[in-house]
């Protein structure tokens, strides 16, 4: 036992002689179910602030894909009605977003490769 009555292993003796997985001498398990709850509680913690983090890139990552039609002709190096024909005559998908018209940097990029 360490000063300030500390058990420096998880097992340890309480002072009645009887096995105990505490950390503090005479609270044996109470303390140890403490510690242990802390550390899941953190553990827990620190993986859902990876997963919101991994949700947010991918969200990023989404709105990267989305194009304006503006930004769409600046890619096709065309004026924006041209982009708004291409929708109209079938050639891009009529996607929108917010009530916006958007255009899928993937759908730009296969309209570019069929020629």
């Amino acid at each position: 036992m360490s000063a300030g009555g500390q058990v420096r292993s998880l097992r340890g003796v309480d002072p009645a002689g009887r096995p105990t997985l505490g950390g503090y001498a005479g609270t044996g398990s109470a303390f140890a179910f403490g510690t242990l709850l802390e550390e899941l509680a953190e553990r827990i913690a620190e993986r859902l602030a990876e997963k919101l983090e991994e949700r947010r890139w991918a969200a990023r990552q989404e709105a990267c894909e989305l194009l304006s039609v503006q930004e769409a002709a600046e890619v096709l190096r065309c004026k924006p009605q041209r982009v708004y024909d291409l929708r109209s005559a079938g050639r891009l998908p009529r996607t929108t977003e917010g009530g916006r018209a958007v255009v899928r940097r993937t759908d730009l990029e296969r309209l570019v490769a069929e020629g």
